[in-house]
């Protein structure tokens, strides 16, 4: 039976860094005595040979070597913006473990990940039991991290020649007109013509285009995160619900996405029922907390791709054009700074907002033409 291999996790407390591991079945705490990132690397790295033995590092497969990528990644993002580990860790276990997860990390090879891409681009999608080509941005998402851990596992010497060199992930084959955010938004009639031919979750696309709320934040909010006097809404990520960012925020909400909201929440039955003094308990308003319930991110996606076909919209159109119409919209607004907007849409950076600006040869001149010295 193979021996079980042990990580070495590395965290700052105070001025000093710390390595957490176990040892012999005891769970250690040891100070590095340095507040050097890349000195408590080195000291981290030295403990996990220790522990698990000199011939230990040529023989660490991918699967084992996935706990330390993830504490050095956080180390290196000084834990703000990450996106939680549960979904990385869930990108690997879903897609990269099956064909790499058992290979030992020295033997990767340039061929074996070119094979990897490949084999995720040819392999189909089924949906409603029929099988479809398989998105280049999901093969890029999913190879993102794959690439990041071994780039790291080859800086640190646990794989000998460069696994990555030349190759490159589908999305940078994707056209440049697709690979402009400001090209994937929706105009006001495609909009309208998404909610004239929506069905069940025509109030929802009216939600996600009037807050520019991501998938995943418009499943978390609950009824108590919504101030109809304060006019906002409060997304939040929690560690069973992680959002991208994964932080909470402030976003306020406009007449109609307080209307999509009243109807989603059937709020209106609520009210009757409160003013007239009945069992509000049972009513779906008091009932469920979450405002979307029994909703996960493959129905809103499917729904939206159903929807837009219905009104004969772009097929590459998605869910998330919706936050790029919001986006695009607030951020040229008059009068709108881009640091608010920032604020609102939840980016880590304000270049990502920066993406949605508009210069256009009026606007330009008009700024200039006030000035006068």
């Amino acid at each position: 039976m193979q021996n079980r291999t042990y990580t070495v996790n590395v965290k700052r407390r105070g001025r000093v860094y710390y390595a957490y591991y176990m040892d012999q079945g005891a769970r250690k705490v040891e100070s590095l005595r340095t507040r050097d990132k890349d000195v408590a690397e080195r000291k981290a790295e030295a403990i996990r040979r220790r522990i698990n033995g000199p011939n230990e590092t040529g023989d660490i497969t991918l699967r084992e070597y996935l706990p330390t990528y993830l504490n050095l990644r956080k180390l290196n993002n000084k834990g703000k913006g990450a996106r939680s580990e549960a979904i990385i860790t869930s990108h690997f276990e879903r897609a990269v473990f099956p064909m790499l997860g058992d290979r030992p990390l020295a033997t990767i090879t340039e061929a074996d990940v070119a094979a990897w891409i490949q084999s995720r681009i040819d392999a189909p999608v089924y949906r409603d039991g029929e099988p479809q080509q398989r998105a280049c941005q999901t093969v890029t998402n999913e190879g993102t991290y794959l690439f990041a851990l071994l780039r790291m596992a080859h800086k640190k010497g646990l794989i000998p020649d460069d696994p990555i060199g030349d190759l490159s992930l589908p999305e940078d084959e994707i056209a440049d007109e697709w690979a402009d955010v400001q090209k994937k938004r929706l105009s006001v009639d495609d909009l309208n013509a998404l909610y004239a031919n929506a069905k069940k979750y025509r109030h929802v696309w009216i939600l996600a285009a009037n807050t520019g709320l991501r998938r995943q934040e418009l499943l978390n909010i609950t009824k108590r995160d919504i101030d109809f006097a304060a006019r906002e809404l409060t997304v939040r990520s929690t560690p069973e619900r992680p959002t991208k960012s994964g932080r909470s925020r402030m976003v306020p909400i406009n007449d109609a996405a307080i209307r999509a909201i009243k109807v989603i929440g059937d709020w209106r039955r609520y009210q009757v029922v409160r003013d007239r003094g009945g069992d509000v308990a049972n009513t779906k308003w008091h009932r469920e907390p979450y405002l979307l319930k029994q909703v996960d991110k493959s129905t809103l996606s499917r729904a939206f791709k159903t929807d837009a076909a219905r009104a004969k919209l772009t097929p590459r159109a998605t869910l998330h054009w919706l936050r790029h119409t919001f986006c695009s919209a607030y951020v040229n607004a008059p009068g709108n700074l881009i640091q608010n907007a920032q604020a609102i849409l939840g980016h880590s950076s304000l270049s990502v907002t920066q993406q949605y600006i508009h210069n256009r040869s009026q606007d330009l001149h008009a700024g200039v033409n006030n000035l006068s010295f």
